[in-house]
C-alpha cells in the first residue's frame, strides 16, 4: 500500500498551486495520466497571440469589409452566424495556472453527438468540468443561449461542416487566392492579391491556428479562408477549437509553446470565478492569478 501512494504523488519538480496537485479521489490511471500531461509541458511558454485593433479598422472602413465575411448567413435554415466576428474580437488576459490545468486534462470524444454533454471533458479551478460541442459553443461566447433555441439554429449547427468536404479543393482555392499553384513549403501570406483576405488569413493564422508568425499559409489556413470567403459555407467553430484545445494547443514538439490561453480564460470567467466569488477566496488565488496573467 505504501508503494502505491508514493506513486500517486506527484514529480516533486512539478508546479504546487493547489490546481495543479489533482486530489487523490480522481482515478489513479487518469491522475498519473494528468501528472504526466503537465510534466511535458509545465516549463513551456505559453503563446500570447496578438489582437487586432478594431477602433482603428473601424475608422479606416476595415470592419464593414471584414464583416461580409465573418458573418454566415446559412442558406438552408437562414440562421445568420457572428461565431467568426465574435472569436477574432476575443481579448482575453491568460493565466498560466488555469491554463496549465486545462491543458493537461482537456479531453474531447469527437465521435460523440454534438449536443453530448460528456464529449468535452476537463478540470478548471480545481474541478473537472464536463459539456458539449454546443455548450463549449455558448461558454466561449460564439453563440447567445437565446439564438441556440431557435429551429434554425438546429438545423444550421447539424449542417455546419467539422471536416473539408470533397468540394472544398485545395489546389484550386490557393490559385484564386494567390494566382499560384499551392507549396506547404512556399506559400505565404503576401502572395494573396486581396489585402483583405491577407488580413483575414492573419486572424486565422493568429486567433486560430496560433502561430507565431502568421506570414506562412497552411493547408487548414487555406482551408478555413474557404470556409470564410464562400457564400453559406459555415464552419462548425466550436468543434474546431475543441479538437484544437485537445489535440494541438500544447504544442507538437518539445519547445513549441501553449496556445490557447485566451479560450481557457474565457472558459474561466464563466466557469471558475463566478464559483470563486459565491464560495469565496480565503486564499487569495484569485488575487494571486490576475497578478500573474500574460496579457494578450
Amino acid at each position: 500500500m505504501a508503494g502505491r501512494r508514493g506513486q500517486n504523488q506527484p514529480p516533486e519538480d512539478l508546479p504546487t498551486h493547489p490546481w495543479l496537485q489533482f486530489p487523490a479521489t480522481i482515478n489513479d490511471a487518469r491522475r498519473q495520466r494528468y501528472f504526466g500531461e503537465l510534466a511535458k509541458i509545465h516549463k513551456k511558454d505559453i503563446h500570447v497571440p496578438p489582437s487586432l485593433d478594431w477602433d482603428f479598422a473601424a475608422t479606416v472602413g476595415l470592419d464593414h469589409r471584414l464583416a461580409a465575411f465573418t458573418t454566415k448567413i446559412h442558406a438552408a435554415s437562414g440562421f445568420t452566424c457572428h461565431a467568426w466576428d465574435r472569436l477574432f474580437h476575443f481579448q482575453e488576459p491568460i493565466f498560466r495556472e488555469i491554463t496549465l490545468e486545462f491543458i493537461s486534462t482537456v479531453h474531447f470524444e469527437q465521435h460523440k453527438e454534438l449536443t453530448d454533454r460528456t464529449a468535452f471533458s476537463f478540470r478548471l479551478g480545481g474541478v473537472s468540468r464536463e459539456c458539449s460541442v454546443l455548450d463549449l459553443g455558448i461558454r466561449l461566447g460564439l453563440y447567445m443561449r437565446e439564438e441556440t433555441v431557435s429551429p434554425r439554429f438546429s438545423t444550421f449547427f447539424e449542417a455546419c461542416l467539422k471536416h473539408q468536404p470533397e468540394e472544398f479543393h485545395l489546389v484550386y482555392v490557393w490559385r484564386l487566392l494567390a494566382d499560384e499553384v499551392f507549396n506547404s513549403h512556399t506559400a505565404v501570406e503576401s502572395r494573396t492579391r486581396s489585402p483583405v483576405h491577407r488580413l483575414l488569413h492573419r486572424l486565422v493564422a493568429t486567433m486560430v491556428n496560433h502561430r507565431k508568425g502568421g506570414e506562412k499559409v497552411s493547408v487548414d489556413d487555406v482551408f478555413y479562408l474557404w470556409c470564410l470567403l464562400s457564400e453559406g459555407v459555415c464552419l462548425n467553430v466550436p468543434y474546431t477549437l475543441a479538437v484544437f484545445l485537445a489535440r494541438k494547443a500544447k504544442g507538437a514538439k518539445a519547445k513549441s509553446p501553449i496556445s490557447g490561453g485566451h479560450f481557457i480564460s474565457r472558459l474561466a470567467n464563466l466557469l471558475m470565478f463566478s464559483l470563486l466569488l459565491t464560495r469565496g477566496d480565503s486564499r487569495g488565488q484569485t488575487r494571486d492569478l490576475c497578478r500573474r496573467a500574460i496579457w494578450s
